[in-house]
């Protein structure tokens, strides 16, 4: 009989441990703020030169503190490398923190998914910046091959840990399951856990086990997080932005349109010579087109509207900048114009400010491309980022 009494002792004593860090170590880590690094001013994905969690970890204390704006966007980030780029101006030429996040296909859908992760870590002092490029809707959501940018299993757990609905990816799984050869243990209970429409008492049964490993999964995840976070702060070596400076915006505006002009010699689309080589030289009066396929406006709206009022619901500040096209390149861009006031009208419902590039005058510089914005085009974005920022 004592040595029953011993190792329930034992036990209660080992299990007093593990629920006391179970519930210090997250919250203890959670005050180390990882500092802002100009040298991570740019991250094309989570995982870049890191583990996911780290990179997680990274944008989740941007958000959370406020020490630096935080940039949505896709392609645009990397297609088109210039120095009057936000992530490289800004910290680099003026001391304003900013991370820059996206890659090709960075659009609505992920943004709520990584925000609806990161909920608990928005707040007042939160403030991101999101550009929305007309091309999005002709896009349906994320390509399966990019899943592993964005939708790792870190996101699920916190959703999960936050009482979240995981249903918007159960149901983007399901639409792409021909194409899955390959997904994640907690990707696959999400499919499971939220079916979609009447399914049978076996399925049922399943989606209950599969929701409850998931809930178990997400309990353990704070240790991995805590662990990792932990082990980043103890890398004293990050970057802080340059000290402050002012700029002439009109004497860079200047600077920005003739370093353009020098890379576009070769076509009158005021696109650069390379890309004019390689994509348009069928087209060389302009006239192709954008739009080849059915748009997927709807889906799109459907998620900006959801990351809006997840934000703002928050009390994040958010800045919404719609891009412009090269017109002198596409003969089509006439589709996406109803689009403008719908996004419009959803923004003001919001409070959220817009602003909205597609009007502005066509100049040489303002496009490095048929879609992506060149420098003219990104020291206006850096100027109304300051200005929204005063």
């Amino acid at each position: 009989m004592k040595r029953l009494r011993v190792h329930l002792a034992a036990l209660f004593c080992a299990g007093f441990v593990l629920a006391a860090l179970t519930a210090l170590l997250p919250s203890f880590s959670g005050h180390l703020v990882l500092p802002y690094d100009r040298t991570l001013a740019h991250l094309d994905q989570l995982g870049q030169n890191r583990p996911f969690t780290a990179g997680y970890q990274y944008l989740a204390d941007r958000l959370r503190t406020g020490d630096a704006v935080v940039m949505f966007a896709s392609s645009e980030l990397i297609n088109n490398p210039t120095p009057y780029v936000a992530h490289a101006l800004l910290p680099n030429r003026l001391g304003i923190p900013l991370m820059s996040l996206g890659r090709g296909y960075f659009q609505s859908f992920s943004h709520y998914l990584l925000l609806s992760a990161l909920r608990s870590r928005l707040n007042p002092k939160s403030r991101l910046v999101i550009l929305f490029s007309p091309g999005w809707i002709e896009t349906d959501r994320v390509p399966v091959s990019f899943l592993d940018y964005y939708l790792r299993d870190d996101l699920v757990y916190d959703i999960r840990r936050q009482n979240g609905d995981l249903t918007a990816l159960a149901d983007y799984l399901r639409s792409r399951a021909p194409e899955l050869t390959h997904l994640s243990p907690a990707l696959r209970e999400v499919m499971w856990a939220y079916p979609s429409g009447p399914v049978s008492r076996s399925r049922r049964l399943l989606g209950v086990g599969a929701g409850l490993l998931l809930q178990a999964q997400a309990w353990c995840y704070p240790w991995a997080a805590a662990f990792t976070r932990l082990s980043l702060w103890t890398q004293d070596d990050a970057q802080p932005a340059a000290p402050a400076s002012t700029v002439d915006w009109a004497a860079l505006e200047r600077q920005a349109a003739a370093d353009e002009a020098r890379r576009m010699t070769n076509n009158t689309l005021w696109v650069h010579n390379g890309y004019f080589s390689q994509f348009l030289s069928a087209y060389p009066h302009g006239g192709a087109r954008l739009f080849k396929n059915s748009l997927h406006t709807e889906t799109e709206l459907l998620f900006l509207r959801r990351e809006l009022e997840l934000l703002r619901g928050r009390g994040a500040r958010v800045l919404l900048v719609i891009l412009p096209l090269n017109g002198r390149v596409y003969g089509d861009l006439d589709r996406f114009q109803p689009v403008r006031p719908r996004i419009h009208a959803l923004a003001a419902a919001l409070h959220v400010p817009v602003y909205d590039m597609w009007d502005q005058t066509p100049e040489i510089g303002l496009m490095g491309d048929g879609m992506h914005i060149g420098s003219l085009g990104w020291v206006r974005i850096d100027h109304e980022i300051t200005r929204w920022l005063q």
